[in-house]
């Protein structure tokens, strides 16, 4: 990074970028760089964040606190919201009313997002990731998969199709990777159902 960097963007799960971790030694040379050179370190976490990972942010498994965050999507569990959190140490650009928005302060939206907020517990995220490691290992035995974020050599579309038509909804994030999606608060029995549509369409 040259000296006249600013801001260091970073995602910390890439989405539709093929659903990549960050590799958390780069991350901690990221934001050492960031900070040498005066330049504020931001997370993407519009995808990741408020449970996704199995913690409230997906930073909080890097060992790297970010000085800007954005969050939206889950934020309000589908309706129309997103914030910028700054921390307090982070130098300022602006102050409030420097700033507007067209949909800003949403009452409906803002208590969904207290209510999402409120409903989400250490409970809530342990189920996270047990359900995420149920999902990942019978992900790890179906047949053509790669390694557990992959879909081998099957175009991803064409997996999505066939999940669609066998009644599981996924997506692709990229020509060979399929993205699944669930909810926080699926079960295993689901979990346990989807693997066997994919069995049956990776077959």
């Amino acid at each position: 990074m040259s000296e006249d960097v600013g801001l260091v963007l970073l995602e910390p799960v890439l989405g539709e970028g093929g659903v990549v971790p960050l590799d958390p030694a780069f991350v901690a040379a990221a934001a050492a760089r960031a900070k040498g050179l005066g330049a504020l370190l931001a997370f993407d976490e519009v995808q990741t964040g408020v449970g996704r990972t199995g913690t409230f942010f997906a930073f909080d498994q890097l060992g790297v606190r970010p000085d800007l965050l954005t969050l939206a999507k889950a934020l309000a569990n589908g309706l129309p919201i997103g914030c910028l959190l700054v921390a307090d140490e982070a130098p300022r650009g602006f102050v409030p009313g420097d700033h507007g928005s067209t949909f800003g302060g949403n009452p409906v939206s803002c208590a969904a997002a207290f209510a999402v907020c409120s409903a989400i517990d250490d409970e809530l995220l342990a189920s996270v990731r047990a359900n995420g490691d149920r999902l990942l290992d019978g992900l790890e035995q179906l047949p053509g998969v790669a390694e557990a974020r992959g879909a081998g050599d099957r175009p991803a579309g064409v997996i999505v199709d066939a999940g669609l038509d066998a009644g599981l909804v996924c997506l692709n994030a990229g020509p060979n990777v399929l993205r699944l999606a669930p909810p926080l608060v699926v079960g295993a029995d689901e979990i346990d159902h989807a693997l066997s549509i994919l069995t049956e369409v990776l077959a």
